[in-house]
Protein backbone atom coordinates (compact mmCIF):
# COMPACT_ATOMS: atom_id res chain seq x y z
CA UNK A 1 0.00 0.00 0.00
CA UNK A 2 1.18 3.50 -0.79
CA UNK A 3 0.55 6.49 1.43
CA UNK A 4 1.07 10.16 0.62
CA UNK A 5 1.75 12.53 3.50
CA UNK A 6 2.09 16.27 3.13
CA UNK A 7 2.01 19.33 5.31
CA UNK A 8 0.64 22.74 4.51
CA UNK A 9 0.71 26.16 6.06
CA UNK A 10 -2.78 27.58 5.82
CA UNK A 11 -3.23 31.31 6.39
CA UNK A 12 -6.60 32.47 7.69
CA UNK A 13 -8.10 35.61 9.03
CA UNK A 14 -7.42 35.42 12.79
CA UNK A 15 -11.09 35.89 13.69
CA UNK A 16 -12.08 32.96 11.42
CA UNK A 17 -9.37 30.51 12.47
CA UNK A 18 -11.61 28.32 14.65
CA UNK A 19 -14.30 28.04 11.96
CA UNK A 20 -11.63 27.16 9.40
CA UNK A 21 -10.14 24.58 11.77
CA UNK A 22 -13.55 22.93 12.15
CA UNK A 23 -13.98 22.81 8.36
CA UNK A 24 -10.49 21.38 7.88
CA UNK A 25 -10.98 18.65 10.46
CA UNK A 26 -14.17 17.55 8.66
CA UNK A 27 -12.20 16.75 5.48
CA UNK A 28 -11.09 13.10 5.17
CA UNK A 29 -7.38 12.62 5.82
CA UNK A 30 -6.87 16.13 7.22
CA UNK A 31 -5.78 17.18 10.70
CA UNK A 32 -4.86 20.58 12.07
CA UNK A 33 -1.64 20.24 14.06
CA UNK A 34 -1.10 23.92 14.97
CA UNK A 35 -3.65 26.77 15.07
CA UNK A 36 -1.78 29.98 15.88
CA UNK A 37 -3.65 33.11 17.07
CA UNK A 38 -2.12 35.01 14.13
CA UNK A 39 -4.21 32.87 11.77
CA UNK A 40 -1.44 30.54 10.61
CA UNK A 41 -2.11 26.81 10.76
CA UNK A 42 0.01 23.75 10.17
CA UNK A 43 -2.14 21.10 8.50
CA UNK A 44 -1.28 17.44 7.89
CA UNK A 45 -2.79 15.50 4.97
CA UNK A 46 -2.63 11.71 4.68
CA UNK A 47 -4.10 9.93 1.65
CA UNK A 48 -3.51 6.72 -0.29
CA UNK A 49 -3.45 8.50 -3.67
CA UNK A 50 -1.71 11.69 -4.74
CA UNK A 51 -4.78 12.78 -6.72
CA UNK A 52 -6.78 12.72 -3.49
CA UNK A 53 -4.25 15.07 -1.92
CA UNK A 54 -4.37 17.49 -4.84
CA UNK A 55 -8.18 17.54 -4.69
CA UNK A 56 -8.05 18.08 -0.92
CA UNK A 57 -5.62 20.99 -1.26
CA UNK A 58 -7.97 22.56 -3.81
CA UNK A 59 -10.86 22.15 -1.35
CA UNK A 60 -8.81 23.80 1.39
CA UNK A 61 -7.97 26.75 -0.87
CA UNK A 62 -11.69 27.27 -1.45
CA UNK A 63 -12.78 27.27 2.18
CA UNK A 64 -14.37 30.45 3.52
CA UNK A 65 -11.75 32.41 5.50
CA UNK A 66 -8.68 30.79 3.91
CA UNK A 67 -6.36 33.40 2.44
CA UNK A 68 -3.51 31.23 1.18
CA UNK A 69 -2.04 27.76 1.38
CA UNK A 70 1.59 26.72 0.98
CA UNK A 71 2.80 23.16 0.49
CA UNK A 72 5.71 22.62 2.86
CA UNK A 73 6.44 18.90 2.57
CA UNK A 74 5.37 15.83 0.59
CA UNK A 75 6.45 12.24 1.08
CA UNK A 76 5.33 9.10 -0.72
CA UNK A 77 5.65 6.00 1.46
CA UNK A 78 5.43 2.53 -0.04
CA UNK A 79 4.72 -0.27 2.39
CA UNK A 80 5.59 -3.14 0.06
Amino acid sequence: MTEHICSLVVNTQPEKRFAVETSLNELPGVSVEVNDPSGKMVVLLTHTHQNSQVECIDQIKGLQGVGATSLIYHQKISND
